[in-house]
């Protein structure tokens, strides 16, 4: 009985996380809409009522996704660099071959 409510309470977390993320992108884009379009009426209750309000929630949506293309871009380059595997050539001078292409780089 009590995992059954504590799985239905995880349920209810989860779906209150969800429903705030989606009221976050909302928010996003009702700052983001265009002056000189008209927004649709599902964003009106989400945007800001001040000229100030706006910029700052603009400012902050851009850097937050400026932050999240900066973590996927060091994120894509971690696992690229986890490709690149150290060989010896006959010599015994190192050099690096990329698992999935084959490509060999000495530096």
């Amino acid at each position: 009985e009590n995992t059954r409510r504590d799985k239905l309470a995880d349920a209810m977390v989860m779906i209150m996380k969800e429903k705030a993320a989606r009221a976050q992108e909302r928010r996003e884009i009702a700052d983001l809409w265009p002056d000189n379009k008209l927004m649709p009426s599902i964003l009106m209750r989400y945007r800001a009522h001040s000229v100030e309000e706006r910029e700052r929630r603009v400012k902050a949506t851009l850097e937050m996704n400026a932050s999240f293309a900066l973590a996927h871009e060091i994120r894509g380059n971690v696992f690229e660099s986890k490709m690149w595997e150290i060989k010896y050539d006959d010599y015994g001078r190192p050099f690096y071959e990329h698992q999935k292409t084959g490509e060999t780089n000495w530096e």
